[in-house]
């Protein structure tokens, strides 16, 4: 079953595979006429591989273009995990240039008691560069298998924005949760539920849940998006090539070609950035000509240096006030208390202290009576 919008129009293109259930149409766009043809199949894993690849190639071959937008989309039941029982799948997919996006398990079960996981409901798409487009799987199943989701979408094409000032997001407090865990008397509830392990269990489930969801904090997002005007238009097609070439190729690393188209399209991209951004940068240093605000601002903007907030904010912010006058009294009053509680507080004992004991006194045996003549001085040797 399909499900389009009113603006497109659907074509039934009447393919069918021999060895699956398969719905082929075709979409296209009643404005910008772009066309989009889908392949959704279901192929039981009893029946023949062989034979599916063959009808699902003869399709591909005949009745898609290499320029037409293709997404194949469906439970196809070949594990992309075992790369014994997919390569030929991803051979045939890489010679028509698919890129298989569905890289995760979608399907996880319970089987003799053993967890079994499979990634067998697949996305391949081909599309234009002038699109984007991601995949994702949904943990959350009706029947045996997670849902998979592909979004696509135009390059350049203006997304409403919902951001209204300053982001938040709620984490857990760490700090927080460690104290409320150190704050349970957790031998008295073992005790209490010596009998029971079932309660125990339970009761520490509850403590637990409760001290994780009474322990969050809001915290603001920072902006942290690099900006790089240099990057236009024809740069961000060439990187999103660069990117369907490095899929296609992390599929198949046994594939050299597509490995020295992806390190062709590398290099390509790397050159025309760094090109780019040499252009913009003369550009407006020429247009600052002149102006040695403008220039300077293009300077420290390049090398991300911050504009410091005044000292008036900077003590506002730290010390509560911005009065420089009743900030210099609160420190020496602090200073000066810190000095008498260290002098208090590392007193030694009390002694008497004589300092005469330690000032040389008279003797007549000595020349402190008087100062040194030069017969005193020849009389100790000197010449």
């Amino acid at each position: 079953m399909v499900f389009y919008r009113d603006d497109f129009e659907m074509e039934n293109l009447c393919y069918n595979i021999d060895q699956a259930d398969n719905i082929a149409v075709r979409l296209t766009h009643q404005v910008h006429k772009t066309n989009w043809l889908i392949l959704a199949i279901y192929r039981s894993p009893k029946l023949v591989l062989n034979s599916f690849l063959e009808d699902v190639n003869f399709w591909l071959t005949n009745a898609t273009k290499k320029t037409d937008n293709v997404i194949m989309i469906g439970d196809i039941n070949i594990c992309l995990k075992k790369k014994s029982t997919c390569v030929r799948y991803v051979n045939m997919l890489n010679n028509h240039t698919l890129v298989p996006l569905i890289q995760e398990y979608t399907r996880e079960e319970v089987l003799a008691g053993n967890v079994t996981k499979s990634c067998i409901d697949h996305i391949n798409v081909r599309m234009k560069r002038e699109y984007n487009y991601s995949s994702s799987v949904i943990t959350d199943k009706v029947a045996d298998h997670y849902f998979v989701a592909l979004r696509v979408s135009k390059i350049g094409a203006q997304i409403p924005s919902t951001k209204i000032g300053p982001v938040y997001k709620e984490i857990s407090d760490n700090k927080l949760i460690q104290q409320k865990i150190e704050a349970i008397d957790w031998a008295s509830l073992k005790d209490e539920c010596m009998e029971n392990p079932q309660q125990l269990y339970e009761e520490i489930t509850n403590k637990f849940n409760n001290i994780y969801e009474t322990s969050k904090k809001t915290i603001q997002v920072r902006d942290n998006k690099y900006h790089t005007p240099w990057v236009n238009q024809r740069v961000k097609n060439e990187i999103e090539l660069k990117r369907r070439l490095l899929r296609t190729w992390q599929n198949n690393k046994n594939n050299l070609f597509n490995l020295e188209r992806y390190k062709k399209q590398r290099n390509l991209v790397t050159n025309l950035i760094k090109k780019q951004k040499r252009i913009y940068t003369y550009k407006v240093f020429k247009e600052a000509s002149g102006n040695m605000k403008q220039t300077w601002s293009l300077i420290n903007n390049m090398m991300d240096r911050k504009k410091k907030d005044p000292i008036e904010d900077v003590l506002k912010k730290n010390f509560q006030t911005n009065d420089l006058l009743t900030l210099s009294n609160q420190f020496n009053k602090k200073f000066i208390d810190q000095i008498v509680n260290i002098k208090l507080n590392n007193q030694g004992p009390e002694m008497s202290v004589n300092m005469n004991d330690f000032v040389p006194q008279s003797s007549y045996s000595t020349m402190y009576l008087r100062k040194a003549r030069m017969a005193d001085i020849n009389f100790y040797g000197y010449p």
